[in-house]
């Protein structure tokens, strides 16, 4: 939902260009049942306000306030709405495209690993054979099916999601096994259950399974007439020759680097837009520094793994362009390193500390963690 009195014409052009639907109003609902529950709201600051004001609406959605002027006031004002993004103007359009993907199609970290029950038949391809199975579970991080064939950890496979299931086209999700469970002796019909977890996937394979969730998140899917449904899924819809893709390339696994660090660190929350087979997902990270910052762990990066990336700073500012290098792992996070950027690259990253937009995290004190949009642009 966009609520606003035409001061957000450009949220709304950005959410046309992303084929994202909305429902545009000029006045905050009453109650969560007036149109509502909303996975994302854009607000003028008065607005989102009156929202969360409104009972049992304020935690339903990823509420994202766009500001023309900022105080510790209105700071104050959004951390006690539990308002998840604060975005001051102006906002560079690539930087706005980018959060509203993310906050639309994943929400707050707190729900990004929402998991449904399908139970649906998919193709799984090992090597260059197709397999049938089943889909059990879907997230946009993994999944788990039946298969008739047991598999080995970290094997390399892709789980295709056939047409009738994505409403579309079939869609294709690269992964790896994470883990494996048997099948009875007495049950050789639904075969054994892997679990997967996927690679970077293309922005719109991370859309479908996005809006799958949302949409099997409802209730629980039927399975009718198992066994004939994994036959069927042999011959999908809208397939492409496997012999005319490339082969998957394994990401690097270095030993881990010692932490370097020769300078302060701003602590940030921050999309990265992760780019990878021409396309694109985002993740969040924290602590940009003029050496490097932290992102979350992704299945499609890898330490050593080398990235050249695009980091937004204000509207009107040509993004900066930066080598990066995935250095080690540190937690749930891996460290990116800046590969010797140079002087102007360091003062236009000080530019960038110091005037990103604010995500408000806090509790009413005003105190949220910077905000500031990258997107890598290469890869390998």
């Amino acid at each position: 939902m966009v609520l606003h009195r035409d001061e957000l014409r450009d949220v709304c052009r950005q959410l046309d260009e992303l084929s994202i639907p909305y429902d545009e109003r000029s006045n905050a609902p009453r109650s969560a049942a007036d149109g509502g529950p909303w996975s994302l709201v854009v607000a003028t600051p008065q607005r989102v306000l009156e929202l969360a004001a409104a009972s049992g609406v304020a935690d339903r959605a990823t509420h994202m306030a766009v500001c023309e002027g900022f105080s510790r006031t209105l700071a104050a004002k959004l951390g006690q709405a539990r308002v998840d993004f604060v975005l001051r103007r102006p906002v560079h359009p690539g930087a706005l495209r980018l959060l509203l993907l993310h906050a639309w199609y994943r929400g707050p970290e707190k729900r990004r690993f929402r998991r449904v029950s399908i139970g649906a038949p998919v193709r799984v391809r090992i090597g260059w054979r197709q397999r049938p199975g089943m889909l059990l579970e879907l997230s946009t991080t993994g999944c788990r099916i039946q298969i008739d064939r047991m598999l080995a950890r970290e094997s390399r496979l892709a789980v295709q999601l056939p047409a009738e299931l994505t409403g579309g086209r079939s869609v294709k999700l690269k992964g790896h096994v994470v883990r494996t469970m048997a099948a009875a002796a007495d049950d050789p019909v639904n075969g054994h259950e892997v679990a997967v977890q996927f690679e970077t996937l293309p922005t719109s394979a991370f859309t479908t399974v996005s809006n799958l969730v949302r949409e099997y998140g409802k209730g629980p899917a039927e399975w009718r007439d198992a066994p004939k449904a994994m036959r069927d899924a042999d011959a999908p819809h809208g397939e492409t020759d496997p012999a005319n893709e490339a082969p998957w390339t394994p990401n690097r696994r270095d030993p881990e680097v010692p932490d370097r660090r020769s300078s302060p660190r701003l602590r940030y929350a921050k999309p990265v837009l992760v780019k990878g087979d021409g396309a694109s997902r985002i993740l969040m990270g924290q602590d940009l520094s003029i050496g490097g910052m932290r992102v979350n762990r992704d299945p499609g990066l890898g330490v050593g793994d080398s990235l050249r990336i695009a980091l937004y700073g204000e509207d009107g500012i040509p993004p900066l362009m930066l080598q990066t290098t995935v250095a080690r792992e540190d937690g749930p996070y891996l460290v990116l390193t800046f590969d010797d950027p140079g002087e102007a690259a360091q003062e236009q990253l000080r530019q960038i500390m110091k005037s990103a937009p604010v995500t408000a995290g806090g509790e009413g004190d005003g105190e949220g963690t910077a905000l500031v949009v990258s997107e890598i642009v290469e890869q390998g």
